[in-house]
């Protein structure tokens, strides 16, 4: 739908800039999309979210967003580091801070999967982006500061923003993001998916980093839509070795029932501890 550049700001900073095909600019539903990354992604700085820095259009009328550069490869690249437990531990462990930090911002992904995730540094200590927001999921702020969550607007561009309250990214029935990572309960759409969707995406990319396989033969949607039992092998099974909580806190992120799932915070403490263990030993 488009392309990235590299461009040097006048200060001299380095930026990426993404930048729509006229074809797909003409599709309101792609720029609301692009509208609608911006702004999840402007409710928050963290270092675990690859940061957009404005957002515009052409003199043609393209829409383009200003984004940090970061240099890397995605996850899905990477596949050459599946199967190492400490590389694993850290990756996850930094999607499920970034993650709760967005939940806590009212956002839900949506579209969670390796292909979205960049790795800045593959080392021993890998650094993690997560990107790609443009199906994500905006709502109020939940908890003491409950009501409207405030937005801030980015850029000139005010055609990008005025369609926010006509087009909805999602619609009724509509599923989005990436079938064999998308939780079982959006299979009547993805409307509805909420912060647990993202954590039971995190526990298909948790049992792919471990084991370099898929938990599930048919994605989890399809499964569900046909009645079929969605039941995730056991990881102790798989790997005998691996450290038992480790195995139960993946099961748990792979629960059919969100309910039964832990949150993310829940998660990023718990694979702190997996962190500091492995740190130790």
């Amino acid at each position: 739908m488009g392309s990235v550049y590299v461009a040097t700001h006048t200060i001299g900073r380095r930026d990426a800039i993404r930048i729509l095909h006229p074809e797909a600019a003409r599709d309101p539903l792609i720029r609301e999309r692009f509208r609608r990354e911006a702004e999840a992604v402007n409710r928050f700085v963290h270092p675990g979210v690859v940061e957009i820095r404005d957002i515009d259009e052409t003199e043609d009328g393209c829409p383009f967003l200003v984004m940090e550069l970061v240099e890397g490869k995605t996850l899905r690249q990477l596949r050459s580091r599946y199967r190492d437990t400490r590389f694993a531990l850290h990756v996850l462990k930094q999607v499920a801070d970034a993650l709760t930090v967005i939940h806590q911002g009212g956002i839900v992904h949506r579209d969670l999967r390796p292909s979205n995730i960049l790795v800045a540094d593959d080392g021993a200590t890998p650094r993690i982006k997560l990107f790609d927001f443009g199906v994500a999921a905006l709502k109020a702020k939940e908890g003491a500061e409950s009501g409207t969550y405030p937005k801030q607007k980015l850029g000139s561009a005010a055609s990008l923003s005025a369609s926010a309250d006509r087009i909805e990214i999602s619609l009724p029935g509509v599923m989005v993001g990436s079938p064999m990572y998308r939780a079982p309960g959006c299979r009547g759409g993805s409307q509805a998916a909420g912060a647990p969707a993202d954590v039971f995406s995190l526990g298909v990319i948790a049992w792919e980093l471990l084991t370099g396989e898929s938990p599930f033969p048919r994605p989890p949607v399809e499964l569900a839509a046909h009645g079929e039992p969605i039941v995730a092998p056991s990881l102790h099974t798989k790997l005998p070795d691996l450290n038992p909580a480790l195995c139960a806190l993946v099961a748990s992120c792979l629960h059919a029932d969100p309910i039964r799932r832990l949150t993310a915070a829940q998660v990023a403490t718990e694979l702190a501890l997996q962190v500091e263990e492995q740190s130790d030993s």
